[in-house]
């Protein structure tokens, strides 16, 4: 509620209260939890769900090659971040160009981060996240709840001791990813820090969860598995063998 309250007062700050009257109610559903309820079932309503397989898997973190970027496709409220929802998009055949808006993994700031630091040896302060967190802490703001710019660097260094030690924990949960038209694994940059390490770590096998499939890929996927001929499918599978998203039965 307080949140709700704070928005609306900026709004009339940036429009005038004319403007809010006007148009307050609309402004006000789309920024409501029923206003993503709403999004949620017209996405699960205009776009089919895959049904057939599981949507969780182990992979080595070195297949996911590309990160997502920010388009119209993606969530609105994470920033420069391409990302989709867990939960509203979780599962969607989504068609479109959503998957042409990637980079390579090694491109993405988090990771380039934990490599110069941890590989080419630079300090923190000397990478482009590292002087965004300075920035932040030093207009008086935190990261992570820790008080300090060192005491949150020093949370970084303790997660890539404990990764690197004892390998990827299931407890820190499933890492996000997304399947472009031609079986691309994209991050969908959830949780950068620990696919960073485990890539940088060498990590042999980390759990992923898949949340959106391009209908391209889904299409390749039942041919593959339902196609009459069975040399063709063979053919296809032999192709296929290896990744992941590909039903062995």
């Amino acid at each position: 509620m307080e949140s709700t309250i704070i928005k609306i007062i900026g709004k009339i700050e940036r429009d005038g209260f004319i403007s809010l009257l006007v148009n307050g109610p609309i402004w006000l559903l789309r920024r409501t939890k029923l206003a993503k309820q709403l999004r949620r079932y017209q996405l699960r309503a205009r776009y089919a769900t895959a049904t057939d397989t599981a949507n969780t898997f182990y992979i080595n973190p070195s297949s996911i090659n590309f990160h997502l970027l920010k388009s119209r496709y993606t969530r609105r409220d994470c920033g420069e971040i391409g990302r989709f929802h867990h939960k509203y998009h979780s599962k969607l055949i989504l068609p479109g160009k959503w998957d042409v808006y990637k980079d390579p993994i090694e491109s993405e700031l988090i990771y380039r981060a934990y490599r110069r630091h941890f590989k080419d040896g630079l300090s923190w302060d000397r990478t482009e996240y590292g002087s965004q967190i300075h920035r932040i802490y030093q207009r008086g703001g935190t990261r992570k709840g820790y008080s300090t710019v060192e005491d949150y660097f020093r949370s970084r260094e303790r997660l890539y001791k404990k990764i690197g030690n004892e390998g990827y924990n299931p407890e820190f949960g499933r890492i996000n990813i997304n399947i472009g038209r031609n079986g691309e694994l994209i991050s969908n940059n959830d949780v950068r820090h620990r696919l960073a390490i485990c890539n940088l770590s060498g990590i042999d096998q980390i759990p992923v969860k898949v949340i959106v499939r391009h209908k391209r890929w889904q299409k390749i996927r039942k041919e593959v598995t339902k196609t009459d001929s069975i040399t063709e499918s063979a053919t296809q599978k032999t192709a296929l063998a290896d990744h992941p998203d590909i039903p062995t039965n």
